[in-house]
């Protein structure tokens, strides 16, 4: 059974927000599972570049309950 493809805006694509670039540098560990994060968006359909597959994630990410479950854990 194929996923259905996640469809992301197409470049070059007009932003009217304004944007910055972040650069950060990575453990080889990080690195890996950034390699292994993209290829598994790659795979549901998105375009697998880096921007893109952390676009994804930013946008579906859910800091509230992250948060609740990290404070949680803590306690």
């Amino acid at each position: 059974m194929k996923n259905q493809p996640i469809l992301l805006s197409a470049w070059p694509r007009k932003n009217s927000q304004r944007t910055q670039v972040v650069a950060m540098r990575l453990t080889q560990d990080e690195l890996e599972k950034l390699k292994e994060t993209q290829e598994a968006l790659k795979n549901l359909g998105t375009t697998g570049n880096i921007s893109e597959s952390l676009r994804l994630i930013f946008r579906e990410f859910d800091l509230r309950n992250w948060k609740r479950r990290v404070l949680e854990r803590m306690n």
